[in-house]
C-alpha cells in the first residue's frame, strides 16, 4: 500500500470538488467518504515504506540502502540526528509527499464535517509512536517551513534532501483551507505562504519562462525539483533533473488552490498558470493523447507519464475558471 497515498488522497480531493460543485447543500456522503480515506491513509501498511530497511528513493539513493540495509527515516537520522527526526514517526520531518497528503485530506475532513465533534473524531491517529490531531500535525509543518524558510522558500523534503513543489502545494493548500474555515488563521499562516509563494515563483521558476510561445522549449522544465544539503558521506552529489512536464503539471493543477491574491513580490500566478498550460500544451513530448516526457521516465519511471496526461485536463480548467471569474 505505499503508493496508495496518492491514489487515496486524489480521490478525496476529486469527492470534495464533485461534492461543492454539484451538491453543497447535501455533503454527508462526501464526510463519510473523506472520514474513510484518511482512516486508511493513517494505516501503518501504507507510511512504511519510510522506516522500509534497504528502500530508499531517489534512486540514487537506491543501491547505498540496499547495500547497508538502511532505510529513508535512518539516513535522515544519520544526517540530521536522532532526535530530529524521531523514527519511526513518519511526519515529524521531512517525508511531506505522505505528510501534506495527509493534512489535506484532513482539512477536507474539517470543512465537511456536520459538526467540529465530528470531524475532532475522525482527526485523532497514531503514527509510529507519535499520537496526532489535525492541529498538531500542521504545527510540525508549519514549524519545519518556518525553520527552513531562509533556504528553498521554505520547502520540506519529499524524498531525502529533494524538495518538490508539487508537494509543497497541499500544505499550502491545507493552510489556506484552515484560513478560510478560521479567519484568525490567516494572520498566522499568511507569512510561511507568501515565503513560498515567492520563492516558487521567483526563483524556482525557470529562468525566461514568460519568453514569447516558441522562442524557448520549457514545457518540461517549469519549476525546479531542488536538493537540499547535508549529503550523506558516501552518497555522492546527483544532479538530477531540474524538472519534467509531469511535475510541472501538478503544480500547476493545484496553484490556484493555495497562492495568495497579493504578489507584489512575485509574478501574477494567474499569468504563471496560463503560461505554463501554454508550454504544456505545445510540449514536444505528447504521444498518442499522453505526454510522454523523458525526464520524468529518469525520475520514477514511465508511470509519471499517466500522472501528466490525467492531471493536464485540470489545468486547462483552471485557466478556463479563472478567465470566467474575469468576465463577470
Amino acid at each position: 500500500m505505499p503508493s496508495y497515498r496518492y491514489s487515496l488522497a486524489f480521490t478525496g480531493h476529486a469527492a470534495a470538488a464533485k461534492a461543492l460543485t454539484h451538491t453543497p447543500s447535501y455533503t454527508k456522503p462526501t464526510f463519510d467518504l473523506l472520514s474513510s480515506i484518511f482512516k486508511l491513509i493513517v494505516r501503518e501498511e501504507v507510511y512504511s515504506y519510510w522506516v522500509q530497511k534497504g528502500d530508499c528513493a531517489p534512486f540514487f539513493l537506491t543501491t547505498y540502502c540496499e547495500n547497508h540495509n538502511t532505510s529513508m527515516c535512518d539516513l535522515n537520522e544519520q544526517w540530521h540526528g536522532k532526535n530530529a527526526i524521531n523514527c519511526p514517526d513518519p511526519v515529524y520531518f521531512g517525508n511531506i509527499m505522505y505528510s501534506a497528503h495527509l493534512a489535506h485530506i484532513g482539512t477536507l475532513v474539517r470543512l465537511f464535517a456536520p459538526t467540529p465533534e465530528a470531524a475532532e473524531e475522525v482527526l485523532k491517529f497514531t503514527l509510529g509512536n507519535t499520537e496526532y490531531t489535525l492541529d498538531s500535525l500542521l504545527q510540525r509543518l508549519v514549524l519545519q517551513a518556518e525553520d527552513q524558510k531562509g533556504q528553498l522558500g521554505g520547502g520540506i523534503t519529499c524524498e531525502l534532501a529533494n524538495v518538490y513543489p508539487s508537494c509543497q502545494s497541499h500544505l499550502h493548500a491545507s493552510l489556506r483551507l484552515l484560513s478560510t474555515l478560521d479567519s484568525s488563521n490567516e494572520n498566522r499562516y499568511s507569512a510561511i505562504r507568501k515565503t513560498w509563494q515567492d520563492y516558487l515563483l521567483t526563483e524556482n521558476i525557470a529562468k525566461g519562462w514568460d519568453t514569447p510561445a516558441g522562442s524557448t522549449p520549457f514545457g518540461e522544465r517549469l519549476f525546479e525539483i531542488a536538493q537540499q544539503t547535508p549529503r550523506h558521506i558516501n552518497i555522492p552529489d546527483f544532479g538530477i533533473p531540474i524538472g519534467c512536464a509531469s511535475h510541472d503539471v501538478w503544480v500547476l493543477a493545484y496553484l490556484r488552490s493555495w497562492t495568495l491574491e497579493s504578489y507584489v513580490d512575485s509574478p501574477n500566478p494567474e499569468h504563471v498558470l496560463e503560461r505554463g498550460r501554454e508550454l504544456l500544451k505545445n510540449h514536444v513530448g505528447w504521444k498518442d493523447g499522453q505526454l510522454q516526457d523523458e525526464r520524468c521516465k529518469v525520475l520514477a519511471g514511465e508511470e509519471n507519464w499517466d500522472v501528466a496526461s490525467a492531471m493536464f485536463p485540470v489545468v486547462e480548467a483552471a485557466v478556463q475558471d479563472w478567465d470566467f471569474e474575469k468576465s463577470r
